[in-house]
């Protein structure tokens, strides 16, 4: 009897569990009805970037895949658009949807604002929301404390620091925090304010160790 019984609990369990899982998957489908449905209607989707034509030629795909929808490209540097949406927000103009750039201060004064909306719910599809599609996970990918509002799609590795190794072996100098060592200050000419303020040192190495730096260095 009492095998019986837990035979039909794990059933209906199961039968509940695989409902839920339905219902799940029937919800996120008919979100992303709606949206491209809504997305259509209106007929484009307004997106500011970087300059140059890398971004704007991947964006192509989006075209090619849904044809109904005129996606706007404008390229421009981080200072550029900054001084463009405050005025464009001033004159309580709504232009852009989307705006693709790296780490700037629009990211802290934007969302402080409530310029921002946030993008997380826009993100439906499955395999968007796929945690293994993600360095970390998806949930990692937003950088900001909400999680919310800034999502980082790219990330690369690349060199701040040239050393001539002819003249200094690595032994020497293995690490930007080497650099703090006053042997190299008259040795090392290119770590700049300007160098440092395009976010590199300030991302990798964080605002305590840049600020040594740069004292340091400049």
């Amino acid at each position: 009897m009492f095998r019986s019984s837990f035979r039909r609990m794990m059933l209906l369990a199961l039968i509940m569990l695989l409902g839920a899982v339905r219902v799940e998957g029937q919800e996120w489908k008919t979100k992303w009805d709606k949206v491209l449905a809504d997305a259509k209607k209106e007929g484009k989707v307004a997106v500011a970037g970087p300059p140059g034509t890398a971004y704007r030629d991947v964006m192509r795909g989006f075209e090619k895949k849904y044809p109904e929808i005129s996606l706007e490209f404008q390229g421009f540097t981080p200072a550029n658009f900054i001084s463009r949406f405050s005025k464009e927000r001033q004159a309580g103009q709504y232009l852009w949807d989307i705006y693709v750039t790296g780490p700037t201060s629009f990211d802290v004064t934007g969302k402080k604002a409530g310029d921002l909306d946030p993008l997380r719910p826009l993100l439906i599809l499955p395999e968007v929301r796929d945690e293994s599609a993600w360095l970390g996970g998806f949930g990692k990918a937003f950088l900001d404390s909400e999680k919310q509002y800034i999502f980082a799609f790219q990330a690369e590795v690349t060199p701040q620091v040239q050393v001539n190794r002819e003249f200094i072996p690595e032994s020497e100098l293995n690490s930007v925090k080497a650099l703090l060592n006053p042997k190299w200050k008259v040795k090392s000419s290119s770590m700049t304010r300007e160098w440092m303020a395009q976010g590199a040192g300030e991302l990798l190495y964080g605002p305590v160790n840049s600020a040594r730096i740069l004292s340091a260095r400049c």
